[in-house]
């Protein structure tokens, strides 16, 4: 089916459509991901600022990235 699209000029085009990300305020399992979001958040949004990135603080939480895409294709990251 992709095959067949591309051929016929339309091209098909996984687009990012969200991005959520969850992580503990305190654990040093998600400092990592605190600090990226501390020093990039603001460089990625006004890249993309239609995209919504959802940030959710729990406590007691491992780091977890999804990224949903068109056609409701979602991937589990971290």
């Amino acid at each position: 089916m992709a095959a067949a699209a591309a051929s016929r000029g339309l091209g098909v085009k996984l687009a990012l459509r969200e991005i959520r990300i969850h992580l503990c305020q305190r654990s040093p399992g998600s400092q990592g991901v605190r600090d990226f979001i501390e020093k990039r958040y603001v460089e990625l949004k006004k890249a993309n600022p239609d995209l919504p990135i959802l940030i959710r603080e729990c406590s007691d939480v491992h780091p977890k990235l999804w990224a949903r895409y068109a056609y409701t294709v979602q991937k589990k990251y971290l």
